[in-house]
C-alpha cells in the first residue's frame, strides 16, 4: 500500500461511499442458512442465524425499529422482537440482502476473520454480562458485542479490496486496524459505524 496519508477530499469521498451503502452484506453460507429456515417457519432456529450475522442483525434491529416494535433493555432479544411480526415482512427484509461477492475463497478471507472474531467479541460480552448485576441483559450485551464491529463491515462491503490492503497493512505493521484507516481513508470503523447505526 502506498505511504500516502488521506487528504479531505478522500475522506470527503470516503463518507459519500459510506453514505450509499444500504446495508452490509454477508457470506453466502448464512444466506444460505437464511433462506433454509424461512422456508421451514422455524423462529427459533431462524434467529440463531440472525445472531450470528451481524448484517442479518443489522436488518432485524432496522426493521423493528421501522415498525413500531419496543422491546426494555431487560427484556430485549430479537425473537421476542420478531415474535412480534408477520412472518411475511420478516421474509421480506431477509430476503433482500446482499452477498458478499468472492471471485476465489481467498478473497472472502478477510471477511470471515472479521466475523469469527466479531462472534468471540459478542459471546465474551455476553459472559461478562451474565456475572453482572440483573439489571445487565445478557442478550443486549451480545448484540453489542456483535455490532461494535459494524463499521469495519460496512468499510468491506463498500470497498472490499481497499479493506483487504487496509487489512494487510495492520497485520505486517503491528498497529490496530483503525490507524490505517485514518491514514489512508480519513476516517476509521468506530465512525464509520456510528454513522451507519444512527442512519440504519
Amino acid at each position: 500500500m502506498a505511504e500516502k496519508v488521506a487528504d479531505k477530499k478522500v475522506a470527503t469521498q470516503m463518507e459519500f461511499a459510506i453514505s450509499r451503502l444500504e446495508m452490509p452484506s454477508t457470506l453466502p453460507s448464512i444466506a444460505g442458512g437464511l433462506l433454509a429456515m424461512l422456508e421451514e417457519s422455524n423462529l427459533p432456529d431462524l434467529v440463531q442465524i440472525i445472531e450470528s450475522d451481524p448484517a442479518s442483525v443489522v436488518r432485524v434491529i432496522s426493521l423493528l425499529h421501522k415498525e413500531g416494535v419496543s422491546l426494555s433493555k431487560q427484556n430485549y432479544s430479537i425473537v421476542k422482537g420478531l415474535e412480534k411480526l408477520p412472518l411475511d415482512l420478516i421474509r421480506h427484509a431477509l430476503l433482500d440482502i446482499e452477498l458478499k461477492p468472492a471471485r476465489d475463497e481467498n478473497e472472502v478471507l478477510p471477511r470471515k476473520q472479521l466475523l469469527v472474531y466479531t462472534l468471540g467479541v459478542a459471546c465474551c460480552a455476553k459472559e461478562i454480562a451474565q456475572t453482572m448485576p440483573k439489571d445487565v441483559n445478557p442478550q443486549l450485551a451480545y448484540l453489542a458485542g456483535l455490532l461494535h464491529n459494524i463499521g469495519n463491515f460496512a468499510l468491506d462491503s463498500a470497498m472490499p479490496k481497499s479493506f483487504e490492503r487496509i487489512v494487510q497493512y495492520a497485520k505486517s505493521n503491528e498497529v490496530s486496524i483503525c490507524e490505517p484507516q485514518r491514514k489512508f481513508l480519513g476516517l476509521d470503523y468506530t465512525l464509520t459505524g456510528k454513522r451507519l447505526a444512527q442512519r440504519w
